[in-house]
């Protein structure tokens, strides 16, 4: 895989694919008036081409708990057997926000201050990305 963009400007993100973001809205409905449920983020900064390959072949995951409050919900996901990533956050989907309450990147610090509820294990498929930050 040969990457020629400015990888400064990208995040690494598992992207679902529509049957999948359908499946997960069918399986927890949103509780909010904006629904997300596109990607995890696998890194965020300091992406190198390294990042890119290890990372480029993965095309499943599975959904395993859910965590709420007021005004964001976000699906706690075990990508490549594990539910951290290498910067210790939690890979999560955000699913479903209130605009202008909240932000996606707000599941990082829902995920820091209480724990998730467990569900049953759904699996689910996309495609390793870089999406403009």
């Amino acid at each position: 895989m040969i990457v020629t963009e400015n990888l400064s400007k990208k995040y690494l993100a598992f992207v679902l694919d529509n049957k999948s973001r359908e499946k997960l809205i069918k399986a927890f409905p949103p509780s909010f008036n904006t629904t997300i449920c596109h990607h995890v983020t696998i890194k965020f900064n300091d992406i190198d081409i390294e990042d890119v390959e290890k990372y480029h072949d993965i095309t499943r995951a599975s959904v395993v708990g859910i965590i709420s409050e007021e005004d964001l919900e976000a699906l706690v996901v075990n990508f490549a057997s594990k539910i951290k990533r290498d910067d210790g956050s939690i890979y999560h989907i955000t699913h479903s926000l209130t605009k202008g309450k909240k932000k996606p990147v707000d599941s990082n610090k829902l995920l820091k201050k209480k724990d998730y509820v467990p569900v049953p294990h759904i699996s689910i498929s996309g495609t390793v990305q870089l999406e403009n930050k």
